[in-house]
C-alpha cells in the first residue's frame, strides 16, 4: 500500500517536471518567434516546417499579447470604477434620453448650463451627453429632479 502511494508521488514530480520543462520550451519558443526570421521557402521540407512552426507561434504569440492588453484594459477599468465610489463628493449628470418633451429639456439645459438655445439642442438631440459635470451631491440632485420633471432620463455618475 505504502509502495503504491510512493509510486504516486513520483509521478507527481514528474509531471511537474514536466510542465516545467514545457513552460521553458513556451517561452523559449516565445522568445524565437519575437527575434526568428523567417526562411525563404525551400525545397528542404525542414525549413518549411520551420516557417510553419514560427508562423503559429507568432499568431499564439499575438493572440496572447491581444488578451493581455484586453484583461490589463479591464483591470485598470474596475480599478477606476471602484476607486471614486468610495469617495465621491462630484457628480455627473448624465442625459440619458430627452424623452418625450425634449423642448422642455432644453430649456432646463440652457437654464443650468447657459448655452445658447442651439448648443442646448444639440446637447439634448446628442444624448447620453454631460449636462453637467463635477456638481457637488445637492446641486446634482437638484438638476437631476428638473431634468426628469420635464421628462427626461437622467443618470447621475
Amino acid at each position: 500500500m505504502a509502495h503504491h502511494h510512493h509510486d504516486k508521488a513520483m509521478s507527481w514530480g514528474y509531471g511537474i517536471g514536466l510542465l516545467a520543462l514545457l513552460i521553458t520550451t513556451a517561452i523559449g519558443l516565445y522568445i524565437w518567434a519575437k527575434t526568428a526570421e523567417t526562411i525563404a521557402p525551400t525545397s528542404n521540407p525542414a525549413d518549411n516546417i520551420y516557417n510553419q512552426v514560427l508562423q503559429q507561434t507568432q499568431e499564439i504569440q499575438k493572440a496572447l499579447d491581444q488578451r493581455a492588453r484586453e484583461l490589463q484594459r479591464q483591470a485598470e477599468g474596475a480599478a477606476g470604477a471602484t476607486t471614486p465610489a468610495t469617495a465621491k463628493t462630484t457628480f455627473d449628470v448624465v442625459l440619458i434620453s430627452p424623452g418625450p418633451w425634449p423642448k422642455k429639456v432644453i430649456e432646463v439645459v440652457r437654464k443650468a448650463t447657459g448655452l445658447d438655445a442651439a448648443r442646448a439642442r444639440d446637447l439634448v438631440n446628442s444624448a447620453p451627453m454631460g449636462v453637467r459635470t463635477a456638481l457637488d451631491r445637492q446641486q446634482a440632485e437638484r438638476l437631476k429632479a428638473q431634468l426628469e420633471a420635464a421628462g427626461a432620463k437622467v443618470e447621475l455618475r
